[in-house]
Order: C-alpha cells, then sequence, then structure tokens
C-alpha cells in the first residue's frame, strides 16, 4: 500500500496513471450518491406532505359535506312527517265532508219531494 500525497492509501503506485475519467477520490462517487439519494428523499418527503395535505383538506371537506347533508336529510324528512301528517288530517276532513254532502243531498231530495207533493 502506498499513501499519496493527498492522504489516499491506495494498493500500487501506478494510481497517478488513471484514466481521467475516474474521479480523482473514491470517496466523491460515495458523496455524490448520498447527496443525490438525500435531496430525493427530501423531494419525496415534500411530495408525501402536499399529498397529507390535500387529503386531510379532502378528507375535513367530505366530514362537512356529510354533516350537512345530514341535517338536509333531517330537515326532509321532518317536512316529510309534517306533509304526510297533513294529508291524513286532510283525508279525514275530505270524508267528513263527503258524509256531510251526501247527507244534505239527500234532505235536499226529501225537501224537493215534500215541495212536490205541496205544489
Amino acid at each position: 500500500n502506498f499513501i499519496k500525497d493527498d492522504g489516499i492509501i491506495t494498493n500500487d503506485s501506478n494510481n497517478d496513471k488513471q484514466p481521467s475519467s475516474q474521479p480523482s477520490s473514491p470517496l466523491s462517487t460515495p458523496l455524490t450518491t448520498l447527496t443525490t439519494l438525500l435531496q430525493t428523499s427530501h423531494t419525496h418527503q415534500q411530495t408525501l406532505l402536499t399529498l397529507f395535505r390535500t387529503s386531510h383538506s379532502l378528507h375535513l371537506h367530505a366530514i362537512d359535506r356529510k354533516h350537512k347533508a345530514i341535517e338536509s336529510l333531517r330537515l326532509a324528512q321532518a317536512e316529510l312527517e309534517h306533509a304526510s301528517t297533513a294529508e291524513e288530517f286532510a283525508l279525514v276532513e275530505l270524508q267528513r265532508s263527503k258524509v256531510s254532502k251526501d247527507g244534505a243531498c239527500e234532505r235536499h231530495d226529501v225537501l224537493r219531494g215534500e215541495v212536490s207533493k205541496l205544489a
């Protein structure tokens, strides 16, 4: 093993003749890779945070819409109950009126018959 001028330990002394495409420091590639991974991880974390915030906002909006729909349903059910009660009352009144009308028609027919006899 040989120690170069920059303090890096190498296996042979011919390391100075490496092609220029090789990095000068064996640590530069791993550091670059780690930096890239860290940046990618940070970007991914930011994307997930944005997704979480959007999902949370949508969830809150859906809860609000559900509560409004439930309240509308309650109001509609109350209106339906009121309308059904009014319909039942109107039907009873209609039947009562029909009985009264039929009775009045019968009395009118009786009176007409009596008037015809008198005339």
